[in-house]
């Protein structure tokens, strides 16, 4: 369906760095997000096309309110990362988390797609949140070599127009 929404509604697509990537390692992917869906089935369909497997995306559960999100979330392997409730459920649910995501890559199970920011970027600024590498650490990474052992990756996905409006108005 991806497939045929992006040959209907775009002038193409390109990708580079993919094939730097081994075919037998899975991968921790963190970017920002212009369009969490979008961004993720991008990064998934790519993936598969290149013979690297599908990967998990993390969510926060902000978004799972949104109608049919959670049914998207299914379909791309979706983890919840809880953001509200107690500091200490927040931590016990990132510990949770971080720990779940270093397993599925060190097992070699599945590539991961997490996004680095709790909201859409609106202004490019592609910096990387401090947020994220103390999540990743409480699943003991804490060493270089802890990190490298998540073989983490970073995404940058542009678009020509903003994906969301873009389509809101196909809708």
């Amino acid at each position: 369906m991806l497939q045929r929404v992006l040959h209907e509604t775009t002038q193409g697509l390109s990708v580079s760095g993919l094939d730097q990537l081994a075919t037998d390692r899975k991968y921790l992917f963190i970017s920002n997000h212009r369009c969490i869906v979008t961004d993720a089935a991008l990064v998934s369909l790519n993936l598969l096309s290149s013979g690297r497997g599908n990967c998990k995306v993390c969510v926060g559960d902000n978004l799972m309110a949104t109608p049919g999100v959670s049914d998207l979330m299914l379909m791309l392997n979706g983890v919840v990362i809880k953001r509200h409730g107690s500091r200490r459920d927040v931590y016990a649910n990132a510990r949770h988390v971080a720990a779940y995501l270093a397993h599925q890559i060190e097992e070699q199970r599945y590539s991961v797609w997490l996004s680095q920011s709790p909201g859409r970027t609106k202004d490019g600024n592609d910096h990387t949140d401090s947020s994220i590498v103390k999540m990743l650490g409480l699943a003991g990474a804490r060493t270089p070599a802890d990190f490298e052992k998540l073989h983490i990756v970073p995404v940058a996905i542009s678009y020509e127009r903003n994906p969301a409006l873009h389509l809101i108005a196909r809708i």
